[in-house]
């Protein structure tokens, strides 16, 4: 699958997104970016499958701000009101049915 504008657009707004996450500096998230959007003109120009370049670009995006997972607390935040809901809904469920 070759990328075209749609996939740069919808890819960078990710690494913008990715980058925000971690990054106060508004300066620091738009470099990241651009030198993304370099990497996929690159890549465009050598022909380099949709995956295989996105992935590239990712890993440029987590390397340059240092982060290794820019998801982290929102993961971290969503355990735990995943964690709150099992405790208020665990006392309610007693058959297997109910579990299930």
């Amino acid at each position: 699958m070759r990328m075209d504008r749609r996939c740069f657009q919808c890819l960078l707004s990710r690494v913008r997104y990715e980058c925000s996450l971690v990054l106060p500096d508004e300066a620091r998230v738009e470099d990241i970016v651009n030198r993304c959007r370099q990497v996929l003109e690159e890549g465009r120009t050598r022909e380099i499958p949709a995956p295989r370049i996105a992935t590239e670009v990712h890993r440029i995006a987590y390397r340059l701000t240092g982060s290794v997972d820019p998801y982290f607390s929102i993961k971290q935040q969503n355990n735990e009101v995943a964690r709150m809901v099992c405790r208020t809904i665990r006392p309610t469920l007693h058959t297997f049915r109910d579990k299930v």
